[in-house]
């Protein structure tokens, strides 16, 4: 189903911006102007566009907040904040870049001014963690007391940084009464742009960290913790429910559950040979296929990057090591899927603990990766079962 482009991938990231209109992160209007400046498949194109319509959009938040009118302010400094995100989307190979470092800076800080001046009832929190810290957003549910409230926990996917997850978690969460606390772990947003942390595949440490936080914070019900992870977060979050025991419910969006045989099976079986004995010729043969595809150069990379791998084979042998033991996962699961996710039907049926295959429909409008254009319906659809598992 197409929005805009022809080109897919132009078209799906593009998708990706304009569904969270829905949550006052984006307007229609200034996501179809921006994309009707662009030139399909060029990436500089894609950069100047969504960077102009950023920088629009933040000077309309300025003026706003000059003149007192809040809401006004809030509401632009939210929309600039994603154009920001989505203006860098196709330039992050280069983690030291000077536009993703600005780019990225100003997504955070555009984020933050916006929940200013709307008077979200956020913190900035930090997580002690390996000798560092990492950041996020503690976000208490509209209108509430002083709580403890039911808590949905969160880490960020492979290519966002844990403002965009505002728009994916907190907008659905916080209006029927759930505190979320989102943090960019290792290969995420600020743990990667500002530590240069990178992904690891045991990720219940990094949860662990977090939920030593969120232990200790009165305005969570310890006793009622859900851990939730879409897009990459489809394997983080499953990992990490694996290990833990401080948490009740497990939602997957779409569920991962063994990357490293999704990948061998992708890779010709001679090729992946070469791969696995970390052979020249497999070097070279990625070389070759990027030279007459930059796009797919593109794919591996900024992906690898943020593993800390130096080459597609590389990044390739390292996600052999992403898998998620399911059979150790012991609270009821939510696995949402769309017609094509094989791998998360896999995770599905590896779950023995009680457990929902959510299917969403693409012809009632229910598409899009993680349902990037049906936010509404993914709301309810995750929110109406968390609320009967955590009421229990």
């Amino acid at each position: 189903m197409k929005v805009f482009f022809d080109d897919s991938e132009f078209d799906a990231q593009f998708a990706r911006t304009v569904g969270k209109s829905v949550v006052g992160m984006a307007d229609v209007g200034e996501c179809f102007a921006a994309a009707s400046r662009m030139t399909p498949g060029d990436y500089g194109s894609w950069r100047d566009s969504w960077h102009s319509a950023a920088e629009r959009v933040e000077h309309i938040a300025e003026e706003a907040a000059k003149a007192g009118r809040r809401r006004s302010a809030g509401e632009a400094y939210l929309r600039a904040s994603e154009y920001h995100r989505a203006s860098y989307f196709f330039d992050r190979v280069d983690l030291a870049g000077s536009f993703l470092r600005s780019a990225w800076e100003a997504t955070k800080r555009t984020f933050q001014h916006g929940l200013s001046y709307l008077d979200v009832a956020v913190e900035v929190i930090t997580v002690p963690y390996a000798g560092t810290r990492l950041t996020g957003y503690l976000i208490r549910p509209e209108g509430a007391g002083a709580g403890p409230y039911p808590t949905v926990v969160t880490v960020a996917g492979y290519d966002s940084p844990i403002e965009e997850y505002y728009a994916y978690n907190t907008v659905g969460g916080t209006t029927r009464g759930y505190a979320v606390l989102m943090v960019d772990g290792p290969g995420q947003g600020s743990a990667l742009y500002d530590q240069n942390l990178v992904f690891r595949p045991d990720y219940e440490v990094v949860f662990a960290a977090i939920l030593d936080l969120a232990t200790e914070r009165p305005e969570v019900d310890r006793e009622r913790i859900a851990l939730s992870g879409r897009s990459f977060g489809g394997y983080l979050a499953p990992r990490a429910a694996c290990f833990e025991n401080r948490v009740r419910a497990l939602i997957a969006d779409p569920g991962l559950y063994d990357l490293g045989s999704q990948v061998r099976a992708m890779v010709p079986s001679e090729l992946w040979a070469q791969v696995e004995a970390s052979a020249p010729e497999a070097e070279r043969t990625f070389a070759e296929m990027f030279e007459h595809d930059p796009r797919r150069e593109y794919f591996f990379m900024s992906r690898a990057v943020t593993h800390g791998a130096r080459s597609a084979p590389e990044y390739l042998r390292m996600l052999q090591d992403y898998r998620v033991p399911a059979d150790r996962i012991a609270v009821p699961t939510l696995v949402t899927a769309q017609p094509e996710d094989a791998e998360t039907r896999r995770l599905y049926e590896a779950i023995s603990s009680p457990k929902v295959l959510a299917e969403f429909d693409p012809d009632a409008g229910e598409w899009g990766h993680c349902e990037g254009v049906a936010l509404s319906r993914y709301d309810q659809v995750v929110h109406d079962w968390l609320d009967g598992v955590l009421a229990s």
